[in-house]
Protein backbone atom coordinates (compact mmCIF):
# COMPACT_ATOMS: atom_id res chain seq x y z
CA UNK A 1 0.00 0.00 0.00
CA UNK A 2 1.17 3.51 -0.82
CA UNK A 3 -0.41 6.41 1.07
CA UNK A 4 0.30 9.92 -0.21
CA UNK A 5 -0.53 12.63 2.32
CA UNK A 6 -1.11 16.13 0.92
CA UNK A 7 -1.67 19.40 2.75
CA UNK A 8 -4.45 21.55 1.29
CA UNK A 9 -3.86 24.61 -0.89
CA UNK A 10 -3.51 28.12 0.48
CA UNK A 11 -6.42 29.99 2.06
CA UNK A 12 -6.77 33.68 2.78
CA UNK A 13 -6.23 32.95 6.47
CA UNK A 14 -2.97 31.16 5.60
CA UNK A 15 -1.92 34.24 3.65
CA UNK A 16 -2.64 36.81 6.37
CA UNK A 17 -1.59 34.59 9.28
CA UNK A 18 -4.78 33.66 11.12
CA UNK A 19 -5.05 30.40 13.03
CA UNK A 20 -7.61 28.20 11.24
CA UNK A 21 -7.85 24.88 13.04
CA UNK A 22 -11.29 23.48 12.30
CA UNK A 23 -12.76 26.79 11.12
CA UNK A 24 -14.03 26.14 7.59
CA UNK A 25 -12.10 28.54 5.37
CA UNK A 26 -12.08 27.99 1.56
CA UNK A 27 -9.07 28.10 -0.74
CA UNK A 28 -8.06 31.43 -2.19
CA UNK A 29 -7.19 31.89 -5.87
CA UNK A 30 -3.53 31.11 -5.27
CA UNK A 31 -4.48 27.94 -3.42
CA UNK A 32 -6.56 26.80 -6.37
CA UNK A 33 -3.75 27.74 -8.77
CA UNK A 34 -1.11 25.58 -7.07
CA UNK A 35 -3.59 22.72 -6.74
CA UNK A 36 -4.26 22.92 -10.48
CA UNK A 37 -0.52 23.02 -11.22
CA UNK A 38 -0.09 19.94 -9.06
CA UNK A 39 -2.89 18.21 -10.96
CA UNK A 40 -1.18 19.07 -14.25
CA UNK A 41 2.03 17.52 -12.96
CA UNK A 42 0.07 14.37 -12.02
CA UNK A 43 -1.18 14.15 -15.59
CA UNK A 44 2.31 14.66 -17.00
CA UNK A 45 3.75 11.95 -14.75
CA UNK A 46 0.72 9.67 -15.12
CA UNK A 47 -0.04 9.74 -11.39
CA UNK A 48 -3.42 8.32 -10.40
CA UNK A 49 -4.89 7.17 -7.11
CA UNK A 50 -7.13 4.17 -6.53
CA UNK A 51 -8.78 5.78 -3.51
CA UNK A 52 -8.96 9.38 -2.28
CA UNK A 53 -9.73 10.46 1.27
CA UNK A 54 -10.26 14.03 2.44
CA UNK A 55 -10.88 15.96 5.60
CA UNK A 56 -14.44 17.34 5.55
CA UNK A 57 -13.13 20.92 5.83
CA UNK A 58 -13.70 22.76 2.57
CA UNK A 59 -10.07 23.77 1.99
CA UNK A 60 -9.06 20.11 1.99
CA UNK A 61 -12.08 18.84 0.07
CA UNK A 62 -11.70 21.50 -2.64
CA UNK A 63 -8.02 20.57 -3.01
CA UNK A 64 -8.94 16.88 -3.26
CA UNK A 65 -11.56 17.63 -5.90
CA UNK A 66 -8.95 19.41 -8.04
CA UNK A 67 -6.38 16.61 -7.63
CA UNK A 68 -8.83 13.76 -8.32
CA UNK A 69 -9.52 12.23 -11.70
CA UNK A 70 -12.75 13.54 -13.27
CA UNK A 71 -15.74 12.00 -11.51
CA UNK A 72 -13.60 10.13 -8.97
CA UNK A 73 -15.19 9.51 -5.57
CA UNK A 74 -13.73 11.35 -2.59
CA UNK A 75 -14.24 9.66 0.77
CA UNK A 76 -14.75 12.09 3.66
CA UNK A 77 -13.28 11.17 7.05
CA UNK A 78 -13.62 13.46 10.07
CA UNK A 79 -10.50 11.98 11.64
CA UNK A 80 -8.51 13.96 9.06
CA UNK A 81 -9.63 17.36 10.37
CA UNK A 82 -7.03 19.82 11.59
CA UNK A 83 -6.23 20.07 15.29
CA UNK A 84 -8.96 22.15 16.95
CA UNK A 85 -7.70 25.33 18.60
CA UNK A 86 -11.13 26.13 20.01
CA UNK A 87 -11.71 29.76 20.98
CA UNK A 88 -8.30 30.74 19.61
CA UNK A 89 -9.24 30.05 16.00
CA UNK A 90 -9.14 33.28 14.06
CA UNK A 91 -6.33 34.67 16.23
CA UNK A 92 -3.43 36.52 14.63
CA UNK A 93 -0.37 34.25 14.45
CA UNK A 94 1.96 37.25 14.27
CA UNK A 95 0.67 38.47 17.66
CA UNK A 96 1.12 34.96 19.07
CA UNK A 97 4.75 34.92 17.93
CA UNK A 98 5.24 38.42 19.39
CA UNK A 99 4.15 37.18 22.82
CA UNK A 100 0.70 38.75 23.11
CA UNK A 101 -0.38 37.90 26.70
CA UNK A 102 -3.94 36.83 25.85
CA UNK A 103 -2.51 34.25 23.42
CA UNK A 104 -0.07 32.74 25.92
CA UNK A 105 -1.99 29.48 26.28
CA UNK A 106 -2.23 28.75 22.56
CA UNK A 107 1.35 29.94 21.95
CA UNK A 108 2.61 26.84 23.79
CA UNK A 109 0.91 24.73 21.12
CA UNK A 110 3.33 26.08 18.52
CA UNK A 111 6.39 27.15 20.53
CA UNK A 112 6.50 24.50 23.28
CA UNK A 113 4.10 21.72 22.27
CA UNK A 114 5.40 19.44 25.03
CA UNK A 115 3.90 21.93 27.52
CA UNK A 116 0.64 22.58 25.71
CA UNK A 117 -2.60 22.10 27.65
CA UNK A 118 -5.62 23.17 25.59
CA UNK A 119 -8.45 25.13 27.13
CA UNK A 120 -11.80 23.26 27.26
CA UNK A 121 -12.79 24.47 23.78
CA UNK A 122 -9.68 23.02 22.09
CA UNK A 123 -8.12 19.64 21.38
CA UNK A 124 -4.98 18.05 22.82
CA UNK A 125 -2.15 16.48 20.86
CA UNK A 126 -3.06 13.11 22.35
CA UNK A 127 -6.57 13.42 20.90
CA UNK A 128 -5.12 14.32 17.50
CA UNK A 129 -2.72 11.36 17.65
CA UNK A 130 -5.51 8.98 18.66
CA UNK A 131 -7.76 9.81 15.71
CA UNK A 132 -5.00 9.88 13.09
CA UNK A 133 -3.59 6.53 14.27
CA UNK A 134 -7.11 5.12 14.10
CA UNK A 135 -7.38 6.28 10.49
CA UNK A 136 -4.11 4.57 9.50
CA UNK A 137 -5.09 1.38 11.30
CA UNK A 138 -8.33 1.27 9.37
CA UNK A 139 -6.44 1.67 6.07
CA UNK A 140 -4.32 -1.35 6.99
CA UNK A 141 -7.42 -3.41 7.72
CA UNK A 142 -9.25 -2.39 4.55
CA UNK A 143 -6.62 -2.44 1.79
CA UNK A 144 -4.40 -5.39 0.87
CA UNK A 145 -3.74 -5.14 -2.89
CA UNK A 146 -0.97 -2.53 -3.29
CA UNK A 147 -3.47 0.28 -3.60
CA UNK A 148 -2.33 3.86 -4.14
CA UNK A 149 -4.22 6.10 -1.73
CA UNK A 150 -4.34 9.90 -1.59
CA UNK A 151 -5.12 11.59 1.74
CA UNK A 152 -5.80 15.34 1.62
CA UNK A 153 -5.70 17.03 4.99
CA UNK A 154 -3.89 19.74 6.98
CA UNK A 155 -0.50 20.72 8.37
CA UNK A 156 -1.08 19.40 11.87
CA UNK A 157 -2.84 16.30 10.63
CA UNK A 158 -0.01 15.55 8.20
CA UNK A 159 2.51 15.72 11.01
CA UNK A 160 0.34 13.51 13.23
CA UNK A 161 0.03 10.86 10.51
CA UNK A 162 3.80 10.86 10.10
CA UNK A 163 4.16 10.80 13.89
CA UNK A 164 2.11 7.60 14.01
CA UNK A 165 4.79 5.97 11.86
CA UNK A 166 7.94 7.58 13.29
CA UNK A 167 7.35 9.05 16.73
CA UNK A 168 9.78 11.66 18.03
CA UNK A 169 9.89 14.14 20.91
CA UNK A 170 6.74 16.25 21.02
CA UNK A 171 8.92 19.35 21.29
CA UNK A 172 9.97 18.66 17.67
CA UNK A 173 6.41 18.37 16.34
CA UNK A 174 6.46 21.53 14.21
CA UNK A 175 10.11 21.44 13.15
CA UNK A 176 9.50 19.75 9.80
CA UNK A 177 7.89 22.22 7.43
CA UNK A 178 4.89 21.23 5.37
CA UNK A 179 3.78 24.07 3.13
CA UNK A 180 0.61 24.08 1.05
CA UNK A 181 0.38 21.17 -1.43
CA UNK A 182 3.29 19.40 0.26
CA UNK A 183 3.33 15.62 -0.38
CA UNK A 184 4.58 12.95 2.03
CA UNK A 185 4.45 9.23 1.28
CA UNK A 186 3.94 6.23 3.55
CA UNK A 187 4.28 2.65 2.37
CA UNK A 188 3.62 -0.76 3.87
CA UNK A 189 3.77 -4.31 2.57
CA UNK A 190 1.58 -7.07 3.96
CA UNK A 191 1.68 -7.20 7.75
CA UNK A 192 4.74 -4.94 7.94
CA UNK A 193 4.37 -1.54 9.65
CA UNK A 194 4.13 1.68 7.69
CA UNK A 195 7.38 3.40 6.82
CA UNK A 196 8.01 6.95 5.62
CA UNK A 197 9.19 6.75 2.01
CA UNK A 198 9.33 10.48 1.26
CA UNK A 199 8.59 13.83 2.89
CA UNK A 200 7.94 17.33 1.62
CA UNK A 201 7.73 16.81 -2.13
CA UNK A 202 6.14 19.49 -4.30
CA UNK A 203 4.78 19.33 -7.84
CA UNK A 204 4.66 23.05 -8.53
CA UNK A 205 7.56 25.39 -9.14
CA UNK A 206 6.82 28.44 -6.97
CA UNK A 207 9.63 29.88 -4.84
CA UNK A 208 7.79 29.00 -1.63
CA UNK A 209 7.77 25.31 -2.58
CA UNK A 210 11.39 24.71 -1.62
CA UNK A 211 12.06 21.40 0.08
CA UNK A 212 11.48 21.53 3.83
CA UNK A 213 14.32 22.41 6.15
CA UNK A 214 14.40 22.04 9.93
CA UNK A 215 13.57 25.21 11.81
CA UNK A 216 10.95 27.18 13.69
CA UNK A 217 7.68 27.27 11.74
CA UNK A 218 6.76 30.51 10.07
CA UNK A 219 3.25 31.50 9.07
CA UNK A 220 3.21 29.41 5.89
CA UNK A 221 4.40 26.28 7.71
CA UNK A 222 2.13 26.39 10.76
CA UNK A 223 -1.32 24.75 10.46
CA UNK A 224 -3.21 28.01 10.48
Amino acid sequence: MKVTIVRHGETEWNKIGRIQGQTDVPLNDYGRQIAKQTRQAYEKENIHYDVIYSSPLIRAYETARILADPGQEIRIDSRLKELSYGKYEGSDYHKLMAGEPELAQISNCFLAPQNYVPDPTGESFSQLFQRTRSFLEDLRKQFHNNESILVVCHGGTTRALLWAVQERELSDFWKTRHKNLCHSILTCEGAEPFTIAEQAKYYYQMEEAKACQPGTPGVSEAPL
